[in-house]
């Protein structure tokens, strides 16, 4: 999910467990309409974004 004008300082937002980037949503537009370009995506496994088989690709090292 992104919003805001392209060459706007970025925001991004990040979610936790166990959200998904619609937790932000009453965020995002006043952002935007402050000239930011807000970027929020879904973090490996939420929502509608890949989710890999097993618990070695969720690994942080």
């Amino acid at each position: 999910m992104a919003a805001g004008p392209k060459d706007g300082p970025v925001a991004v937002l990040l979610h936790g467990f166990p959200e998904f980037w619609y937790g932000w949503r009453k965020q995002i537009e006043p952002l935007a309409e402050a000239g930011f370009r807000v970027i929020v995506p879904d973090q490996r496994g939420y929502n509608l974004s890949g989710k890999p088989r097993g618990v070695a690709p969720y690994a942080l090292t």
